[in-house]
């Protein structure tokens, strides 16, 4: 299929969105990489949110 690829997820964590569609957010990105080897070597993985306050931190403290 692939060598490598990296993929990149915009996610909205605004309040207007609400913790329902934040978490099926989530769960989404979850579903789509539960089938795809993530690491340095094949796959790496990065998501974005967008919400206020700034907030930095790895992926795997979310998902």
């Amino acid at each position: 299929m692939f060598d490598r690829l990296d993929i990149v997820f915009l996610v909205d964590a605004s309040s207007s969105v609400g913790d329902y569609n934040f978490k099926s957010e989530l769960k989404f990105i979850k579903k789509l990489l539960s089938d795809i080897t993530v690491d340095y070597n094949h796959t790496r993985v990065a998501v974005v949110s967008f919400s206020s306050p700034k907030d930095t931190s790895q992926w795997t403290t979310h998902l």
